[in-house]
């Protein structure tokens, strides 16, 4: 993976690396993701820092302001991703990348304390893969056993 962070004119982190990832390439680093897409944009770690206070305005805009059990784990990690790739396209509308979306998406697993499901956001970054939690916005380390019980991750 690369090494180096990607920055606009001003020295804001951008969107992606500039490396471009095959489905093969995803399948390798994310077994049994489900791919609606041929071709992923790596994720620029630094932009994910950047992004989650774009992704909480937004949602504070919408008057979603904390958690409720119809707008729990899975719907943050939804609207995140589903919010982060429009803006892949608004940010790469007129350039001649080969991706289609970013490398990124919901991994819904269980908890290895036995408190049952959650759902967070999977992110291929020059970092490796990373996890976000997108109600805190926080990057999360998961254990071996959680990250084997996912029961929904898609890109």
């Amino acid at each position: 993976m690369s090494t180096t962070a990607a920055t606009d004119r001003t020295g804001k982190p951008i969107t992606t690396t500039g490396r471009v990832l095959s489905r093969e390439a995803v399948r390798e680093n994310v077994p049994g993701v489900i791919m609606g897409d041929r071709a992923y944009a790596e994720v620029n770690s630094a932009w994910l820092r950047e992004w989650y206070g774009t992704f909480r305005s937004e949602l504070f805009r919408l008057g979603i302001v904390k958690w409720d059990d119809r707008f729990d784990c899975n719907r943050f990690a939804d609207v995140y991703a589903g919010m982060a790739q429009a803006w892949f396209f608004r940010e790469t509308f007129h350039s001649n990348i080969q991706a289609q979306a970013l490398a990124l998406g919901p991994f819904w697993y269980q908890r290895a304390d036995g408190s049952g499901g959650h759902a967070v956001i999977q992110v291929l970054t020059e970092r490796g893969r990373v996890f976000i939690d997108p109600q805190t916005g926080r990057e999360v380390e998961l254990s071996v056993h959680e990250r084997m019980s996912a029961f929904l991750q898609y890109f």
